[in-house]
């Protein structure tokens, strides 16, 4: 099997977080338009089991600032269905070079609210628990994104102790390398990710 891995640099972080936050300010707009160029070039860095993975949406995507609305509107109880939507629209634009095959995102929006209240408990406790909470989590997420109608998995058991470096390379850092440690944890992410392997066919000879 191939190596899975990610291979955007820091910079390119940076550079998209700056981009992103100053179309944030004015009032989403320009997001519609940044959002699909963001995932072009992060999904261009991805290769999966040797595959390299596109995304196939040149943008703008008005539905965000819809789902946006949804979400303020719902005093923040919508985010969560706002987010699975999201995610649909994201996971279903993605597919290997070449190949065109059905693309999506499975999971429940009660699934994001759990996860999500899940991290934020293990973060307070010193963030022991959460080295292991976010490989359970990255493993959910996982489960539920078909790629070309192939499911993904996350193989990674145990917890992530590193995590608790690079927390506190940010820290002593005062938050510079932010973007750095955001980089190797992406490269994690992905390196542990692969597609799903199908159980080959064995014909009994009689």
């Amino acid at each position: 099997m191939e190596n899975s891995k990610w291979t955007g640099s820091a910079w390119g972080i940076l550079g998209w977080n700056i981009i992103i936050t100053l179309a944030s300010l004015l009032f989403f707009v320009p997001l519609v338009f940044v959002i699909p160029k963001y995932l072009k070039w992060y999904y261009s860095k991805m290769t999966i089991d040797g595959q390299q993975l596109e995304f196939r949406e040149d943008g703008p995507w008005f539905g965000f600032i819809g789902w946006m609305l949804f979400s303020i509107i719902t005093l923040g109880l919508g985010s969560f269905y706002a987010s699975k939507k999201m995610n649909q629209w994201t996971a279903s634009r993605v597919h290997v070079t070449g190949n065109e095959g059905s693309s999506n995102w499975t999971g429940s929006a009660l699934g994001i609210l759990g996860y999500g209240v899940l991290q934020s408990l293990s973060i307070y406790l010193f963030f022991i628990p959460f080295l292991f909470v976010i490989v359970v989590v990255e493993k959910w997420y996982t489960s539920n994104t078909y790629i070309d109608d192939k499911q993904l998995e996350f193989r990674y058991e145990g917890a992530y102790w590193e995590m608790i470096g690079w927390i506190f390379f940010v820290i002593v850092t005062l938050g510079l390398a932010s973007f750095f440690v955001e980089k190797k944890v992406t490269q994690w992410s992905v390196e542990n990710t692969h597609f799903v392997s199908l159980p080959s066919n064995s014909n009994d000879n009689f």
